[in-house]
């Protein structure tokens, strides 16, 4: 079976993930009809309900192609059928696998036409996938997000006439601000 490009021989034939490992899933949002229509087939009905809910439906899609592969990528890790897999929600409202493999977490991230998938075993993960912008004012944009002498990274004067390097350097400071904001909120 091919799954966005993943070949796996089954569903019974089970991907193992060691405890010192973490396995990244890339995953293309934008599936011709078919594929939407059978990954939208393993959903629960309030993952159905959910999709329904976005307001166009290049939006439903990519949701339902996301949940869905998520659904199928879990179930290579898990030996279970991807329409079986029970959810549940996290002390901070991040959605953990419930059955039937629990230890085994997952933290998805979509934007555009791109998801990322990260898997690993007894341990907290986190993964963001951002599209770049281009045409963005970086200068202002830290200006109104980071502390003044986060701000005055991005303003250095080699930043302006670079814009990969500014670009780079504001989701470094996103990202450690980020992690800061979310290690402060649990303790």
């Amino acid at each position: 079976m091919e799954v966005l490009g993943t070949k796996t021989s089954t569903h019974s034939s089970r991907v193992i993930c060691a405890p010192d490992e973490v396995h990244v899933w890339r995953i293309g949002l934008d599936c011709p009809p078919e594929v939407v229509a059978r990954l939208r087939a393993t959903l629960s009905a309030e993952e159905r309900e959910r999709a329904a809910r976005f307001y166009s439906v290049q939006l439903a899609e990519r949701w339902t192609v996301a949940r869905g592969a998520l659904r199928y990528i879990l179930a290579t890790y898990s030996g279970a059928e991807p329409r079986s897999l029970e959810f549940r929600f996290g002390l901070y409202g991040k959605p953990e696998l419930a059955r039937p493999v629990e230890g085994l977490s997952f933290s998805l991230s979509h934007t555009g036409d791109l998801a990322l998938l990260a898997i690993g075993c007894g341990r907290r993960l986190g993964i963001d996938a951002e599209t770049v912008r281009s045409g963005v004012d970086l200068a202002d944009l830290s200006r109104r997000f980071f502390a003044p002498a986060e701000a005055d990274e991005i303003r250095k004067p080699w930043m302006r006439t670079n814009r990969d390097a500014a670009h780079k350097k504001l989701q470094e400071m996103r990202t450690a601000t980020e992690a800061a904001w979310q290690h402060a909120r649990r303790g």
